[in-house]
């Protein structure tokens, strides 16, 4: 087979691949510096880190560079630009505040090639204002006080250190640059040209003629070939790699306090995930998944509570255990596996793209657009910032509910209604149920709203659309009932339980950053370090919502474009601060939400999915109008005024977020040539398909020359193994296996004669992944926190990581050692640098060092006398005092409103306590026996919750109170042998469930008889 190619389309793309080549080349030799002062570190807080040099004028501001330092799981790379010039002495402030813990691996100089100019010896660095300092297996271990706020590192090279770039080395640098741009994309073009060549073949042609012809006769399934396709080209190193959304090495720790952090596993490469918040899947939706799992299959019950974290927490009732996702049943059929998680968000990306490309061909009756944005929606920044957040889950499923409203609006007719009217019922349980609260019900709101407007602006006959109206207001009620359990639930728990969104607060972003809402490289050059900040969309989608506005004319009579529109007007004004945040705050539970910026674009970033759809559809059907032109100049129009106020005033005003910068910083040079290529890719396109759509001859050039623009609209929203721009994609790590078997964990099970809790030193056995590995412990990232148990262990002064996690290190554990003997607190883990309290005993040495505390109250006792204090303060004195003698005291304001428990009050001196024995215990239940040899209390301390234990005496129910602060007892008036049983189930958990039950016999009914009275109109009509 001859391969020949005419010199001309072999020149043009040798020039073409040059031309892009130089670009890129020349953007990184004019601005990527030459030198670098290197560190590699962790933080256990995020905040700015601050690098002077000396090059004969001293120390100060002008002569700095401030970059962003992440709350990282294991050490980052981070890179200061230095100029040429001879330094005398390099001042690092590693962090702009106190109260945190950091690890240095290294500090060199480097130049733009990476190679080590210098490497600085930590021992040699001078310390200024750091409370603790130490040199440790090669890395400099740095404690910050809460006074050391300007914490100081001098490098002193001895001689001055002259940093000087040849010319030669820096042209060297950009034609390295160049190669590596110009090989690939020629090489791409010329295989881009023979495939050309093939595909336009007789044969080909007839072939793609008859898979067009199975396209139209089949769409759905065209759309979700298209959406498996672009999923798992998207996620291709999780799908055919072993890599993995949930890997704790794209940037947390989970059982040891480094990489690889599980046993089992060896790797210890290291993700950035540039501040996604990746943490929320690794200490709470992972662990939940295997508490529900246990729950559910070990002890047979509904997972209501979680007794592994901060001493027992609600667990349906935070309203994102997922529980009723009907994907996440594949997970907890799984025990929470790694691989169930990956499979899910692999589904749920598959539905995302299917279900938009079903709700853009169910608008628009346009295939061709339905296709294209279905196969773009899976590349969107919203995945890069939300990495393996459940977030993921909820945008995911909300098409769905789009395309529900869409069938509703096209039927002619009720009978063919009630399916989609269901329809809308099971795709609003499952966005529910999909891991979050917030981003679930906005979505639920926003989109619902949406499509209410769509049938409400429709053309229908008035009276068609006051039957649907009855038809959706019934379904509404009967969803409102069916799933109470989960949204009463929730609202019972939000009532009472502490959460850091109890003050209203809003976050808004500038208008002038809208086109930010695109591709988020727009947002993060104003965020330190290039850090993630907010959701973004693609360009594609972009160029379809600048089309849509190019044919407003012809699209302004389409009534479901309208109502899309205003729904994306609304949304927009809350982002960008168009609605008033004094009005937001005002909005019940929206003002509560804080994060408005990134929840509502979660609602635009569907929404401009389906106007692009429209905007793509009237593109293609007015390409080869005489108005083409003319819509195409609008469209481009306000794409100027786009980047004009994002380069013309975003600079000049402080952005509201307050994790931007307060004043303006520097492009990157990657931000310069990937925004370049980004707007070339966009104005090109609309030409390169009316050239495809015009001219069959040239499809030869043109068909290539879309597959080029096309992936650069893409290219960086998805993942890969490793690339040359690691700090601008996703990089997803190696699979584990969370159930590896930990022999200090086996050890502590083995050893465990009657229950009590576990805690990690420093960053081992982190905060909420107890509950992953069975054993409980005393913090975790649950949102809606025990109000009792959050104002006990703040006012104990424990030192918090992230606002939620317990820092607690063998150098400060005197201080919180009382309170770990309350907490039931026998074991310490930690690892061999840890030197703990001397009271604790060391048990063993295994993958960790296991330390028993010896003084650790019981989990449950009975004791004969109650004390009473007047407050907290008094109360922590009280356990100080007591020297790990137990006790129980109750606040004198619950002692006033139970007068009952007023003759055992009285002094703690001499108190007999009686250890409880033989417990068992499930999820949601503890039990066990203790002998009360006269009147008193026995007290069960795990966290106390008003009116949602079920509790029984010697099989009779009886009352509970709050004792010692923030957890559970009953009154034992006479002595006896008791067995004593606490039950979780939330007060009005039983009414819910009756509704629920109730609302799903009316929807079977209501199927029954809509399914009959359509029979019955078919039987009639078949008669007729």
């Amino acid at each position: 087979m001859k391969l020949s190619l005419p010199k001309f389309q072999l020149a043009l793309v040798l020039a073409l691949a040059a031309i892009s080549a130089g670009v890129v080349a020349l953007t990184y030799w004019a601005l990527t510096p030459s030198f670098y002062f290197e560190v590699s570190m962790r933080s256990s807080t995020e905040g700015v880190a601050q690098t002077f040099y000396d090059v004969g004028r001293g120390i100060r501001e002008s002569d700095s560079v401030r970059l962003y330092l992440h709350d990282a799981k294991s050490r980052a790379v981070y890179r200061f630009p230095l100029p040429k010039g001879k330094y005398r002495t390099i001042r690092f402030d590693p962090l702009d505040h106190g109260n945190a813990h950091l690890i240095i691996n290294y500090a060199r100089i480097v130049d733009m090639f990476g190679h080590t100019l210098r490497r600085f010896p930590l021992g040699k660095l001078r310390v200024a204002n750091i409370s603790a300092s130490e040199i440790k297996d090669g890395r400099m271990s740095l404690t910050l006080g809460p006074a050391d706020n300007d914490s100081i590192l001098i490098i002193n090279p001895g001689t001055p250190l002259e940093l000087h770039m040849a010319p030669s080395a820096r042209l060297l640098f950009a034609a390295r640059i160049f190669l590596c741009c110009f090989l690939p994309l020629a090489a791409a073009g010329f295989f881009g040209l023979l495939l050309a060549k093939q595909l336009s073949s007789s044969r080909m042609e007839q072939r793609w003629s008859r898979f067009a012809g199975w396209i139209q006769l089949h769409p759905s399934r065209a759309l979700l070939l298209v959406a498996v396709i672009s999923t798992v080209i998207s996620c291709y190193p999780v799908v055919f790699f072993g890599r993995s959304f949930v890997s704790p090495n794209n940037g947390f720790f989970l059982l040891y306090d480094r990489l690889p952090t599980l046993p089992g596993y060896t790797s210890s490469t290291l993700d950035d995930a540039k501040g996604a918040d990746i943490g929320a899947a690794a200490y709470f939706h992972i662990p939940s998944s295997i508490v529900e799992s246990r729950a559910i299959f070990h002890y047979f019950e509904l997972p209501l509570w979680n007794r592994y974290n901060l001493n027992g927490v609600a667990l349906l009732g935070q309203g994102q255990s997922m529980f009723g996702d009907p994907l996440h049943t594949i997970v907890l059929i799984a025990g929470g596996a790694a691989w169930a998680w990956d499979l899910k968000f692999l589904l749920a990306k598959i539905l995302f793209a299917w279900g938009a490309g079903l709700a853009i061909y169910s608008a628009t009756r346009h295939l061709p657009s339905s296709l294209i944005m279905a196969a773009s929606s899976v590349f969107i920044g919203f995945f890069a910032f939300r990495y393996d957040h459940a977030a993921i889950f909820s945008i995911c499923y909300s098409p769905w509910i789009l395309y529900c409203w869409f069938r509703i609006n096209e039927v002619t007719t009720i009978k063919r209604a009630v399916p989609w009217v269901f329809g809308l019922m099971v795709t609003s349980w499952a966005e529910m149920n999909s891991g979050t609260v917030k981003e679930a019900y906005v979505l639920l709101l926003g989109i619902n709203c949406c499509g209410l407007l769509i049938v409400l602006l429709n053309y229908d006959p008035f009276s068609l659309k006051l039957k649907k109206l009855i038809h959706l207001a019934w379904g509404g009620l009967l969803f409102t009932a069916i799933s109470m359990p989960i949204w009463l639930t929730f609202l019972d728990n939000l009532r009472t339980a502490y959460t850091v969104y109890n003050i209203p607060g809003v976050w808004q972003l500038q208008p002038s950053l809208i086109i930010g809402l695109f591709d988020d490289i727009f947002y993060r050059e104003f965020v330190l370090g290039e850090g993630v900040s907010n959701p973004s969309a693609n360009f594609l989608i972009l160029l379809g919502v600048l089309l849509a506005v190019g044919h407003f004319r012809i699209l302004i009579r389409d009534r479901a474009f309208v109502a899309v529109g205003i729904s994306t007007l609304l949304a927009l004004g809350i982002v960008f601060g168009i609605v008033p945040p004094s009005l937001i705050k005002k909005t019940p539970f929206i003002g509560n939400i804080y994060h408005i910026d990134n929840i509502f674009s979660c609602v635009l970033i569907v929404e401009f999915v389906l106007l692009a759809g429209f905007g793509l559809r009237a593109f293609w059907e007015n390409s080869n109008s005489k108005e083409w032109r003319a819509n195409v100049t609008v469209s481009f129009l306000v794409l100027a005024i786009l980047l004009s106020l994002y380069f013309g005033f975003v600079q000049a005003v402080n952005p509201r977020v307050p994790m931007m910068h307060s004043r303006a910083v520097p492009m990157s040079a990657f931000f310069y040539w990937y925004a370049s290529t980004l707007l070339v890719a966009v104005v090109a396109l609309p030409f390169i398909v009316r050239g495809i759509v015009r001219s069959a001859r040239s499809r030869i050039l043109t068909v290539p020359l879309l597959v080029a623009s096309l992936f650069v609209l893409h290219w960086r929203h998805g993942m890969y193994l490793k690339t040359p721009f690691d700090a601008y994609v996703m990089n997803p790590q190696v699979r584990v296996n969370f159930a590896a078997k930990s022999s200090a964990i086996d050890f502590i099970q083995q050893n465990q004669t009657e229950p009590s809790r576990v805690v990690g030193l420093g960053d081992n056995l982190f905060a909420g992944f107890s509950g992953a590995l069975g054993i409980e412990g005393i913090d975790g990232c649950d949102p809606l926190m025990n109000p009792y148990y959050r104002q006990l262990t703040t006012a104990w002064g424990i030192e918090l990581g992230s606002g939620w996690r317990f820092i607690i290190t063998g150098q400060k554990l005197a201080n919180v050692k009382p309170l770990c003997d309350l907490l039931n607190v026998r074991y310490f883990l930690g690892s061999s640098r840890e030197q703990p309290e001397p009271a604790l005993r060391l048990a063993g040495q295994f993958d960790l060092a296991v330390y028993e505390n010896n003084w650790v109250w019981p989990r449950a006792f009975f004791v004969d006398r109650l004390s009473a204090y007047d407050s907290l303060s008094q109360f922590i004195k009280m356990v100080v005092r007591s020297n790990g003698h137990p006790f129980a005291a109750i606040e004198r304001a619950d002692l006033e409103r139970n007068p009952s428990l007023a003759p055992l009050v009285t002094e703690q001196t001499g108190s007999q306590v009686v250890a409880a024995e033989d417990y068992r215990s499930t999820t949601n239940s503890t039990s066990f026996k203790v002998v009360a040899p006269r009147p008193g209390m026995i007290i069960l301390t795990e966290a106390y919750v008003p009116k949602d234990f079920c509790v029984t005496l010697n099989g009779k129910s009886v009352p509970y109170f709050r004792l010692n602060h923030a957890f559970k007892g009953v009154m034992i008036e006479r002595p006896g042998n008791y067995q004593l049983s606490f039950r979780y189930w939330p007060s009005h958990f039983t009414l819910s469930l009756w509704f629920s039950a109730i609302g799903s016999g009316l929807l079977i009914c209501y199927i029954w008889v809509c399914r009959k009275i359509t029979a019955e109109t078919r039987q009639e009509t078949g008669a007729g």
